[in-house]
């Protein structure tokens, strides 16, 4: 079954929970509830990514995430990820104890993440934007090279996972075609799945806002995805999506009559 991966947004301006977890003790309280409810990973970052966000400098994104890092270490806490696009903050966080590098640009956004990649445990690359026609076959293609450059660059594939970036530049229509088609890059590497809150379920559902009204929705898209080839599926509601889990399991595993 697929492990669920915990989001901390140590930011002002995220879509869902911007500005609750920039005190670094709540972002440990946080992070350490997700832990309690059965996540495998938590997935620090420091810049927003929704459409829109204005951008901000790699010292910003460092000050934010560092310190929650440090902490979080100093609590026990080992299985921890850090989401950027930025060599500074990956290295700052990798010497701090961060073993997971989620880049949301696939190593493409600086020229030094490449070099620096090799040194995770793991690391996960996305595709950010969508304009064909022909979706999944672009994302594939797209994370086939990437992956490629990647294992060139001394990462070996066993420690690569990619995401093929729902929400990043897709439409909603789009974003379902992925998610229906999600086993189609399952050859390419183990596949790492966003769909938490994302702007594809909002006019579905009627929901404008990205708050946590989202998450029924989410549900849907996570049980989807963890039979269709998804061996990491990222969320801000964990104990959600870990119970869900636990019944499609038991379903799964059940008896014939």
């Amino acid at each position: 079954m697929a492990q669920i991966i915990g989001i901390l947004n140590i930011t002002p301006d995220s879509c869902s929970d911007g500005g609750l977890y920039m005190e670094t003790y709540k972002a440990v309280e946080h992070a350490h509830q997700m832990l309690s409810d059965g996540a495998a990973w938590i997935d620090v970052g420091g810049e927003s990514t929704r459409p829109g966000a204005t951008p901000i400098t790699p010292e910003e994104e460092l000050a934010r995430v560092l310190p929650v890092i440090k902490a979080l270490i100093a609590s026990g806490v080992r299985n921890l990820s850090i989401d950027t696009r930025n060599a500074t903050t990956a290295r700052s966080c990798l010497e701090a104890g961060a073993l997971w590098l989620n880049d949301v640009s696939a190593l493409s956004h600086d020229p030094y993440m490449l070099t620096l990649a090799k040194d995770f445990e793991h690391v996960t690359l996305m595709h950010m934007y969508g304009a064909s026609h022909d979706i999944i076959s672009e994302i594939a293609t797209f994370l086939k090279n990437r992956v490629e450059i990647a294992v060139n660059a001394g990462v070996s594939l066993g420690r690569i996972s990619i995401d093929p970036g729902i929400g990043f530049g897709k439409s909603a229509d789009q974003d379902f075609t992925i998610l229906k088609n999600l086993s189609a890059f399952s050859p390419i590497a183990p596949v790492y799945a966003g769909p938490s809150r994302k702007k594809f379920m909002g006019p579905l559902l009627g929901l404008p806002n990205y708050g946590p009204e989202r998450d029924y929705g989410t549900i849907g898209a996570v049980l989807h995805a963890a039979q269709n080839g998804a061996s990491y599926i990222r969320v801000h509601n964990v104990r959600a999506a870990v119970d869900a889990l636990k019944v499609l399991g038991a379903i799964m595993s059940a008896g014939n009559l």
